[in-house]
């Protein structure tokens, strides 16, 4: 019986093994799973379903546009996958499975739950939450581009309120952006509001909102008392 369940242990760790193996392989190298792609400039996006490319290459302009106005902005290849369904994408991002996307930074390699380039929208597949698809795009691949300027051990509401600043362009409401907090409880967004309050009311660059030691509740609360003014 003990040699039996050792069997049974050996098996079960041989598996798991095995899974581990094919998903380390596959995040590093997950382009056979994608039958097609297409480069943009520096953009490559490699997908499956049927894509609307003429709308695609009009958002891959505009999110370039919003990518150049980075102080940190390089023209370095970015490989992004569209997804698109929800065992591939829970398999490629396990720990952000019901998110919108998943950017390992190191392998270059930027995963898209869902993308319909159409409408310029990505869903979450196991959840009711949204983005348009360019500032997603746009949110993941400034990460990639703080990570190549060594930025990735930032604080994570610095690095994902810069992130978001520069996928909405530089333009924030933080009006709009606080009562839509409000309504949603979405962290995005408070990142983002707490990020651009730095950027217009305390006038911080964001490499001094980068190296400054700052606390992010406190800043929050500052700007809650700004707006209610």
């Amino acid at each position: 019986m003990k040699q039996q369940n050792n069997n049974k242990i050996f098996v079960v760790l041989l598996i798991l093994s095995f899974v581990l193996i094919c998903w380390i392989i596959s995040i590093k190298y997950p382009g056979y799973l994608f039958k097609k792609k297409i480069s943009i400039n520096n953009i490559e996006v490699y997908y499956n379903h049927n894509l609307d490319t003429l709308t695609l290459k009009k958002l891959v302009s505009d999110i370039n546009q919003k990518l150049k106005k980075s102080k940190w902005y390089n023209s370095n290849t970015r490989r992004i996958y569209f997804c698109n369904n929800r065992f591939k994408y829970s398999f490629l991002s396990p720990f952000n499975f019901n998110g919108l996307a998943s950017n390992y930074v190191n392998k270059n390699n930027i995963f898209i739950a869902s993308a319909n380039t159409h409408n310029n929208k990505s869903i979450s597949l196991f959840r009711d939450y949204s983005e348009d698809l360019d500032k997603l795009m746009t949110h993941e691949i400034t990460h990639s581009l703080l990570n190549d300027k060594g930025f990735h051990k930032i604080d994570t509401w610095k690095n994902e309120g810069y992130c978001e600043y520069i996928a909405y362009d530089q333009n924030v409401n933080l009006f709009k952006d606080y009562q839509f907090f409000l309504e949603t409880n979405d962290i995005y967004i408070k990142y983002r509001i707490v990020f651009f309050f730095l950027i217009s009311e305390k006038q911080m660059t964001p490499e001094e909102i980068f190296t400054t030691e700052l606390d992010f509740n406190s800043v929050y609360r500052e700007l809650v008392l700004a707006l209610q003014k």
